[in-house]
């Protein structure tokens, strides 16, 4: 069979002749960074694409230009009018970073950024900012990671707040699997842990419903932080001391503001949706 980094035969088509002509550029790139060419270097990503194909799996140049195609027609980094107007009560936004590892070796580790995710804040108007503002927020948590570790790690963990959070307050389950997709594709392997306080009836509900999308080894990152005395030393093992909000008993007393956090990142509308003509594998 054909090295996994040679494109497949380009078509007749001009649309896919271009798409064909980015492949053969990434692919370029590819062998001669050296990566492996053997036909057992296969990917289930982009999961819809990949994991139901026949056979089983994706050559990995497929994947590594779905994500580059992704890129360039999503815009993670680009927020909206309406995305801002969505987050302006501040309940999704980068904040901090965990201590490094203690059993690091490495003077120059880092502890993967902060997430905090507070749904209970924030009833969703508009499902298509909701989604932008979730996507954008992890893109740059992956950025600050990288920032800070000289392009080594780039992951995060994301702290999940349940208090006061009812499962009307977010967009419906087939939205909510739009979105993991997204994360399944183009962000593998960013999340560190996902750890969850004040666990309510509908948060759990929320946990149920999401276990239902994600795979096993995502599953096992997710920990339930009890509210005692153990609870409070995972906690601290999981945020710097300088980070604590003061909503979780710390002294930072952070609150974003979205119109100064976002005022160098905006885009139109118009570009903020224009992937669901460019890209309709992720369109809703």
């Amino acid at each position: 069979g054909r090295p996994w980094w040679l494109p497949s035969p380009s078509s007749s088509s001009s649309s896919q002749v271009d798409e064909q002509d980015g492949e053969r550029l990434a692919a370029a790139y590819l062998k001669i960074m050296g990566w492996p060419t053997t036909e057992e270097y296969t990917t289930t990503f982009p999961f819809g694409k990949c994991a139901k194909a026949d056979p089983v799996g994706c050559d990995l140049d497929f994947a590594f230009v779905h994500t580059l195609e992704w890129r360039e027609k999503f815009r993670p980094w680009c927020m909206t009018p309406s995305a801002v107007k969505e987050s302006e009560d501040g309940f999704f936004y980068v904040r901090g970073y965990s201590p490094p590892p203690v059993d690091s070796t490495h003077t120059d580790d880092v502890g993967h950024t902060l997430v905090f995710y507070r749904p209970g804040l924030h009833r969703y108007d508009d499902t298509e900012a909701y989604l932008r503002l979730l996507m954008h927020t992890l893109d740059a948590a992956v950025a600050d990671s990288l920032s800070r570790s000289n392009n080594k790690i780039g992951k995060f963990n994301i702290i999940l707040d349940c208090n006061g959070f009812g499962i009307s307050m977010i967009p419906g389950l087939s939205h909510v699997k739009r979105l993991f997709a997204m994360m399944q594709d183009h962000f593998p392997d960013r999340l560190g842990v996902l750890m969850i306080v004040n666990l309510s009836g509908p948060g759990q509900l929320f946990l149920k419903m999401i276990k239902s999308v994600i795979s096993e080894a995502v599953k096992r990152k997710i920990h339930i932080i009890p509210d005692n005395d153990n609870g409070r030393d995972m906690l601290e093992a999981l945020v710097d001391e300088a980070y604590i909000p003061t909503w979780l008993g710390g002294t930072d007393d952070y609150a974003p503001d979205a119109k100064v956090v976002y005022a160098d990142r905006l885009c139109s509308e118009e570009e903020g949706r224009e992937y669901y003509l460019t890209m309709p594998y992720h369109a809703p």
